[in-house]
This record gives C-alpha cells, structure tokens and sequence, in this order.
C-alpha cells in the first residue's frame, strides 16, 4: 500500500482537501455573518430614511398650513383696511394698502411697536394708531396648524 499505513491511495490529497473544505466553510460563515450584519445595518438605514421622509413631509404640511394661515389671515387684515388710507410715513402723500405694500407695512408695524402695544416712535404714531383703530374689533380665530 502507498502512503503508509491507513491511507489509500490519494489519502494525503484527502486530507488536504477536507482541509482546504473546513476553511472554506469557516471564511463562509464569516462572509455569511457580514452579509446579516450589513442586512441589518441597510434594514436600520432604511427605516430611519422612511422616518426622516415622514417628517420632512410633516414639516412640509405644516409649512403650507402655515403659508395658507397667514395668506388668509393677510387678505382679512386687507379687507378690513381697503377703505383705511395708510399713512406712508415718509412725509409724502397716502398709500392704500395693497398685497404689493403689505408685508412692508406688517415689518414697519412690528419694529415700531414695542412688546407692551405702544409706538415708540412718535413719527410713526400716525400709522400706528390708524391700523390699531382699524383692527380694534379684528378677533384672530384660533386655527389648527
């Protein structure tokens, strides 16, 4: 018999293969344990992906609910002011109140009124208390955003 005692005939070729076999099936099982780890880690990606979808169309709704709020909001305070001739403030004649001027009017009201309802700056008092006595009885609803 070739190969001593106990092995065949390819004996040694046997065992360098089941050899070679174990190590596969080692770097198999490592490979396999990457693949579910990496599963795992695109699952949780994935999920935060679809999260982070839901909030930014949340966020999304409400900056539109908000844009519609103050759109509504900004034709009612038209409304209410079309017959009111504003003063501009710069000396010259009237302005009437328009969706072009308006949003200029509401920063002008806001940096001449201080948190407590008064118009510090007795130049601009005239605007203040036209759009003050114009909106007196102008009751804000509250609306769900």
């Amino acid at each position: 018999l070739e190969g001593g005692p106990g092995v065949g005939p390819g004996g040694e070729d046997l065992i360098t293969l089941e050899a070679e076999i174990t190590e596969l099936q080692r770097e198999n099982a490592r490979v396999e344990s990457q693949m579910l780890k990496l599963r795992t880690d695109i699952t949780a990606m994935e999920a935060h992906l679809r999260h982070g979808d839901k909030e930014t169309q949340v966020i999304s709704q409400r900056n539109n609910n908000l844009s519609e709020y103050y759109e509504s909001l900004r034709n009612n305070v038209i409304t209410l002011l079309e017959h009111v001739r504003l003063p501009n403030g710069s000396g010259g004649g009237q302005e009437k109140l328009g969706h072009e001027n308006f949003d200029t009017y509401l920063s002008k009201l806001q940096t001449l009124c201080t948190p407590d309802g008064y118009c510090s700056d007795e130049s601009n008092r005239p605007l203040y208390e036209t759009v003050k006595s114009a909106l007196q009885d102008f009751t804000v609803l509250p609306t769900p955003i």
